[in-house]
């Protein structure tokens, strides 16, 4: 796995890049068990995960809940799939999608 990264984020009510984030890629996890007769091991796919490091944004001074329930919010949203593919294909986009 890589090492975990420090890096700047912007913040999502005032759009300045001054929150501090540590993040990590997605990775492979092992799971061992073991019993009397065999030993096992599973492999599992951890997504990728950040943590807020700043207790608050130093700009616009919202606090470390409220920006992560932004976050939340904004992750939640549903893309409409037919319109992303009409605007796709005005960019020329000619390749097949599969759902």
């Amino acid at each position: 796995m890589e090492p975990h990264t420090k890096m700047k984020l912007e913040c999502p009510f005032c759009h300045e890049p001054v929150l501090d984030v540590l993040w990590w890629p997605s990775h492979k996890a092992a799971r061992t068990s073991m019993s009397a007769v065999a030993k096992s091991t599973t492999w599992s796919r951890k997504p990728e995960g950040h943590e807020l490091l700043s207790e608050k944004c130093p700009k616009c001074g919202r606090t470390a809940s409220e920006i992560e329930r932004a976050w939340r919010e904004r992750s939640k949203q549903k893309v409409d799939q037919k319109k992303r593919l009409g605007e796709l294909k005005k960019l020329g986009f000619g390749g097949i999608v599969r759902g």
